[in-house]
């Protein structure tokens, strides 16, 4: 009864693997957005922040 945690049908999101190819593709589109956005000193621009926003909203689906 110790591990009842190890087989529970409810795990944390964080450990699960992207849903789908096209989840994965996102996440990465997501990633790359962010990091082209700070990279560039654009993050103050609003097209930046919409682009990021965006982005966010694509990986958390």
């Amino acid at each position: 009864m110790g591990d009842w945690w190890r087989s529970s049908p409810i795990d944390p999101y964080w450990n699960r693997p992207p849903r789908s190819p096209r989840a994965a593709e996102n996440a990465d589109r997501a990633a790359s957005a962010i990091e082209e956005d700070t990279a560039t000193g654009a993050s103050d621009d609003r097209a930046a922040l919409l682009r990021a926003s965006n982005a966010l909203f694509l990986f958390a689906r």
